[in-house]
């Protein structure tokens, strides 16, 4: 199942990001998928993966095509400054930039890129809560598969 052995792989890869790594931050120390337990300030900052949307078309010419879209939420504090919060963001683009090209050979992806960033603010836009990406993974699969 590519869509679960993609956000898998995204898992091992951004576990990489700490500083004896050659990484401004230690992220990678708390990185999950679909955060199972409660996160609290002290379990902050963390980076959870949500595997969010799956897109299905047909292409030109026959075959089926998949598009994931997943979900990188940065969760920090809200007493976290908003160049914190950058530092953050630019470890897990390294990170990607770094690691992409062998999650997309090992299983034969078309395309892997962000779609969008954008630091979260509060609803009475006082404080940073952290920063969501938006990357798609693209590949040739089976309509009804997962």
């Amino acid at each position: 199942m590519i869509r679960t052995d993609v956000v898998g792989a995204l898992e091992t890869a951004l576990k990489k990001i700490k500083i004896t790594n050659g990484y401004t931050t230690d992220l990678g120390n708390k990185v999950s998928v679909w955060n199972s337990v409660p996160l609290y300030s002290t379990t902050l900052p963390a980076l959870v993966i949500m595997d969010t949307e799956v897109l299905y078309s047909e292409r030109l010419g026959g075959g089926d095509y998949q598009k994931i879209t997943i979900t990188l939420e940065i969760v920090t504090q809200e007493s976290t400054a908003v160049s914190a919060v950058r530092t953050y963001m630019a470890d897990v683009y390294k990170c990607l930039d770094t690691e992409v090209v062998a999650i997309m050979y090992t299983y034969n992806l078309q395309d892997i890129y962000p779609e969008s960033d954008q630091i979260m603010i509060n609803e009475d836009f006082t404080k940073i809560a952290g920063a969501r990406i938006l990357i798609a993974a693209e590949y040739a699969g089976k309509k009804w598969g997962v």
